[in-house]
């Protein structure tokens, strides 16, 4: 018993050590905000603050440090590290490998305008959309439209209102040819939200990127920095393609539920608005 008692008291303090550190880029040393940094062979991550600065219990194991930009890093922790200054090497990106437009059609007025989405108005259910972790859902190209992307929708719920609580990152996915999971962002650089205490609908206004609609489809995506804010969902008797991950980990599908013998589907009310030309 006293055994038992040394080995869980040791194991208790092993987990209450912090590492702390600073995410910074390589070539300017400017703090890095928002940057993911989680275990390879764990659920336990966090992310770096608005002035680059980050905590994390601490495990001998492999961190791992990425956001959008940058070369991923790898840094093996042992039982002496306590802090670790991390600089990241920007990753360049040219831009027709991420489906911006940079033709006439960029800022195009004229056109028809659609919705394309889950425009469902039945908010019965609400999420929570945890901490270090995102969701993405497939939006179709009805009829192989040639659209730009002129905003994304969310319908967003928080009970917090403290700026470092409830903080989400929206992302558009292409869609991977090979798996028809979510693929590289498409956002180069998408802002960080600050959730606002109660329903609300979000609205990301993208017309000044010409993000053009790829025939294949997109998904809309949510990232989540802070704790406890919601997405909306809808049920639906349908299948409906929504997936869900970890940090930088393998994005899963979410399944479908029971409820007395049916089978129903869950889908956020995300939709985008375009400009068909």
């Amino acid at each position: 018993m006293l055994k038992i008692l040394l080995l869980l008291t040791l194991s208790l303090n092993a987990y209450s050590q912090q590492i702390t550190g600073t995410i910074s880029d390589q070539s300017s040393q400017q703090p890095i905000p928002y940057a993911s940094i989680y275990y390879k062979n764990t659920d336990i991550g966090t992310y770096a603050d608005a002035t680059g600065k980050f905590k994390i219990p601490k495990l001998i194991d492999t961190l791992i440090i990425s956001t959008l930009g940058y070369e991923k890093q790898i840094y093996p922790i042992n039982h002496n590290t306590t802090t670790i200054n991390i600089n990241l090497q920007p990753n360049i990106i040219h831009l027709n490998e991420i489906s911006i437009s940079a033709n006439k059609k960029t800022h195009k007025t004229s056109g028809k305008k659609l919705r394309l989405g889950n425009l469902s108005s039945k908010k019965d259910i609400h999420v929570s959309g945890s901490k270090s972790h995102s969701i993405a859902y497939l939006v179709k190209n009805p009829g192989n439209l040639q659209a730009q992307i002129k905003a994304i929708h969310y319908n967003i719920n928080s009970k917090f209102s403290q700026p470092n609580e409830a903080l989400v990152r929206p992302q558009l996915y292409r869609i991977d040819p090979q798996t028809g999971k979510p693929g590289e962002s498409i956002l180069m650089n998408p802002n960080i939200i600050h959730v606002k205490k109660g329903n609300q609908p979000l609205v990301i206004n993208l017309n000044h990127l010409g993000i053009t609609l790829p025939p294949e489809g997109i998904y809309i995506g949510l990232e989540w920095l802070g704790t406890a804010t919601w997405y909306t969902l809808s049920k639906a008797n349908k299948p409906s393609t929504v997936y869900m991950k970890f940090m930088e980990k393998d994005w899963q599908i979410r399944p479908p539920k029971k409820q007395l013998n049916k089978t129903y589907f869950e889908e956020p009310n995300f939709s985008i608005s375009v400009l068909a030309y």
